[in-house]
This record gives structure tokens, sequence and C-alpha cells, in this order.
């Protein structure tokens, strides 16, 4: 009866300490926000007497409301120095623990310009086309590519970034130049600015029509709407105005269409 009453002592004591301890979650978990917009970070515990708070100074910048399970820390007009770890702590049954994110910030304002020289695209005729954008961040996630029609080409040069002068949240311009021996007929000349960031794709495209007659390639420039990808999903989204979130699973804000 001795031995009985341990092994149920002890199966008790085991039981108690298998218990999990609640740890404090972050949504999202890939937080990604452009410039100037609006990000909502949601701590939360799964403890009835749990005690959430976002730390650290920088959470200054943004608005904190809090209950005991959850706190939501909202960021709005969102600049390049909020970019970072954010650290969420809490306590459960009287055990601290803590959760970190990190922040990205990225810009990708409509600025793609295409150029030519000369100014009249002529069929049969030489020509150079220019292409710039600027206002980009962070560097090195910027491609600007080239298209005949549906065909892919190389740029004549490597393409430029550097960044702007005067500008206070390390912004970069970049250019790319193709060189065109001869312009082709019934075709049309696109460059392609993509950036990618935290396993987003976002796109901005400009298209400039080959003419024989004497208008100038400025007139000819047209732009298609800004685009963002999901490689995963398959589908294409056209971009919307950013919302604000108060569930766990955020997404981005885009409506979608089938490719």
């Amino acid at each position: 009866m001795a031995m009985i009453s341990l092994v149920f002592l002890f199966s008790l004591v085991c039981y108690g300490c298998s218990l999990p301890t609640s740890k404090p979650a972050i949504q999202p978990r890939k937080p990604l926000v452009e410039r100037g917009g609006t990000i909502q970070l949601i701590c939360s515990m799964d403890c009835p007497d749990a005690e959430v708070q976002w730390e650290g100074l920088d959470t200054d910048l943004g608005n904190i409301i809090s209950n005991h399970t959850q706190s939501i820390l909202t960021l709005s007009n969102a600049t390049i120095n909020m970019e970072g770890t954010k650290l969420c702590s809490g306590q459960c049954q009287g055990t601290p623990s803590q959760a970190k994110v990190e922040l990205n910030v990225y810009s990708f304002p409509d600025t793609l310009q295409l150029d030519s020289q000369p100014q009249t695209l002529t069929v049969g005729q030489p020509a150079r086309l220019l292409c710039s954008m600027s206002h980009v961040y962070p560097h090195g996630v910027l491609t600007l590519s080239w298209f005949q029609g549906d065909e892919q080409l190389e740029a004549s040069k490597e393409m430029e970034e550097e960044e702007m002068e005067g500008s206070e949240d390390q912004l970069f311009v970049y250019h790319s130049e193709l060189e065109l021996p001869r312009v082709a007929e019934d075709v049309t000349y696109k460059c392609k600015a993509t950036l990618e960031v935290e396993g987003e794709v976002f796109v901005h495209e400009r298209v400039a029509i080959a003419i024989t007659g004497p208008k100038s390639t400025q007139e000819l420039l047209s732009a298609t709407e800004s685009i963002a990808l999901t490689p995963t999903s398959g589908r294409i989204s056209q971009t919307s105005a950013p919302e604000l979130f108060t569930t766990a699973d955020w997404k981005s804000s885009v409506t979608l269409w089938q490719s």
C-alpha cells in the first residue's frame, strides 16, 4: 500500500511538472510595413492570469492598448528608424518570459521613370532607353529589368545604385540603360522594377511604344498599376491602402485575382 501511494504521489508531481508554461506570442511573426504606413503588433499569452507589455523606449513612438492577456502596439507613419527588434514581456503564474520580432520597413513608391534618347522612338532607328527609380529602401533588394514584348533583354551596363543626397531615411536611387541598335516594329519596350523583401515581391512597370510619327516618348509612356506578387500562392495581387488588423493571423492588405 505504501508503494502504491508513493507511485501515485510521484505521478502527480511529474504531471504538475510537465504542464507547459505559456510564453508571449507576437503576430505577425515577420512584420513588414511600408514607409509612411501603419502596422499593428499583437502580443498575447494563453494564460488566464497573464500580464503582457511591450518593452523598450522605441515603443514610445507608437500607441499601446493592453489588457491582461493581450497588448497591441500600433506604429503609424512608419519610418526607417522604426526598424529593429520589438520586445514583449509577460508573466504567467509568476513565471516571466519574453518574445521578440524584427520589424522591417520598405519604401517602394511609384517613382519609376522611363526616358529615351532621342525622345522620339522611331521604328528601324537606334535609341537608348533610360530607366530610374528613387526613394527606395532597403538597398540591394531592387532589380530593374528590360523587356521587348515578352522577351527579357540584357541591360547595356550594370545597374547603378546610390544613396540619395539629403535623405534622412537612407533612401536609394537606381539607374539602368538599354541600347537599341534598331527599334523593332509592333513591340513595346518595358522597364520593370521589382522589390523583394521578407518573402514579399512588389512590382512597378513603365512601357514605351515605338512609333513612326513625330511624337515624343514622354507622350507614349504608360504605367501599369503597382502589384504585389506572392510567389507561393501563384496569384497576382493588386495593392491597396493598408488596413489595421486585430486578429492573430496578419496578412498583407490586398485584393486577389487569379492569374
